[in-house]
C-alpha cells in the first residue's frame, strides 16, 4: 500500500514485479537500474502511452502508476483500460505546487485509475 512507499527508502525495496517508468514513452527498468537511481526520461508525461502499453500487455492485469505531471488521456482509451485493467494512481503532490487545478487533473486520472492516492513526502 501507500503507506509501504512512505516508509521506504526507495521503490526498489517495495516492488516484486516489473517496472515501467514513462514521460513521452513507456521503458522497462531493472530492479537494480532502480535502486540506483537510473531513470530514462524525456521529462513529459503522456497518459496515452501508458493507457496503449497496458493495453498491449495481456499478463498485466493491474498497475500503479506514480506520476509528477499532468496530461489528458484520449477518453475511448481511458474507457477501455478502466474496463480491462485495474490501474490506480500516486500524485507526487509536493512536485507538483504549481498546479492549481488539482480537479482537472484527477478527472484525467479517474478516467482510467480507479483510485487516485497523493503522496507529499521528499
Amino acid at each position: 500500500g501507500i503507506r509501504d512507499v512512505e516508509r521506504s527508502r526507495g521503490l526498489g525495496d517495495v516492488y516484486k514485479e516489473t517496472v515501467f517508468l514513462f514521460s513521452d514513452e513507456v521503458v522497462r527498468i531493472k530492479k537494480s537500474e532502480l535502486k540506483q537511481g537510473l531513470v530514462r526520461t524525456s521529462y513529459g508525461t503522456n497518459f496515452d502511452k501508458v493507457c496503449y502499453h497496458i493495453l498491449g500487455e495481456e499478463k498485466i492485469k493491474k498497475a500503479v502508476i506514480i506520476t509528477d505531471g499532468i496530461s489528458s488521456v484520449e477518453p475511448e482509451l481511458a474507457k477501455q483500460v478502466y474496463k480491462k485493467k485495474e490501474m490506480y494512481a500516486v500524485i507526487i503532490k509536493n512536485r507538483m505546487e504549481n498546479v492549481i487545478n488539482w480537479e482537472k487533473f484527477e478527472i484525467e486520472l479517474k478516467k482510467f485509475c480507479r483510485k487516485i492516492f497523493y503522496y507529499e513526502g521528499g
